[in-house]
């Protein structure tokens, strides 16, 4: 189980910048409430995840979750920085 959370966790690390880009281009857009963001983002990790796993030919539950845990990350990672900017 160990195992199966540390590549979780690598596949989150990986994913994270990606996810975080993306987050960050739908928020300069304007076209979504902030409010939804987080799970924005936490459902485009996911999806992007699943889409890796079968581009790569990996497990695709391990991708799903690090897509998730790399969505949770993106999204925090960004209302942290807008409350240091006092955005929000």
């Amino acid at each position: 189980m160990e195992t199966i959370m540390n590549e979780a966790v690598i596949a989150a690390g990986i994913l994270l910048p990606v996810i975080t880009i993306v987050m960050q281009a739908v928020k300069q857009l304007e076209v979504v409430n902030n409010k939804y963001m987080p799970l924005i983002s936490m459902a485009t990790g996911i999806a992007v995840g699943a889409v890796l796993s079968i581009v790569f030919e990996q497990d695709l539950a391990l991708y799903i979750v690090g897509g998730f845990l790399a969505g949770a990350g993106a999204s925090g990672l960004y209302d942290g920085l807008a409350a240091t900017k006092g955005e929000k």
